[in-house]
């Protein structure tokens, strides 16, 4: 027992291995905040999925900077990139991988409720700015 009379908590993962981590709204302003925070935080934490609603330009950029397994973007005005997922289930898939321990999500309003669902009903952690 620890101080208090509290059971000292475990991490589900060691140090050395980081926490994957999905961002639904990467290029807005949350999260663009989060990804200077995490750039920061390498050895505690790796991006594993970006998601955008149209900023194809910044997602490239961030897709580039943090070598993501999963990058999505749900309106996409410009070319197809090349392993992108596209549409709004993008929001869902990136929330629900395997390698992601936490969802930061940060898409406006409703639209991130059902990855907000997904995520839950996975048993990750949520962090929600929207």
């Amino acid at each position: 027992m620890g101080a208090f009379g509290f059971a000292a908590m475990t991490p589900s993962k060691s140090v050395s291995s980081p926490r994957g981590i999905a961002i639904l709204g990467s290029t807005g302003s949350i999260g663009t905040t989060a990804l200077r925070v995490l750039e920061r935080q390498r050895d505690r934490f790796r991006v594993a999925a970006l998601t955008a609603f149209n900023n194809a330009a910044l997602l490239e950029q961030q897709a580039e900077a943090f070598r993501p397994s999963f990058v999505g973007i749900v309106s996409n005005g410009s070319p197809e990139h090349a392993g992108w997922c596209t549409g709004t289930s993008c929001l869902v898939e990136a929330a629900e991988r395997d390698d992601v321990d936490i969802v930061l999500n940060a898409v406006v309003g409703a639209a991130g409720l059902d990855a907000t669902l997904a995520a839950l009903e996975r048993g990750k952690r949520v962090a929600l700015a929207n």
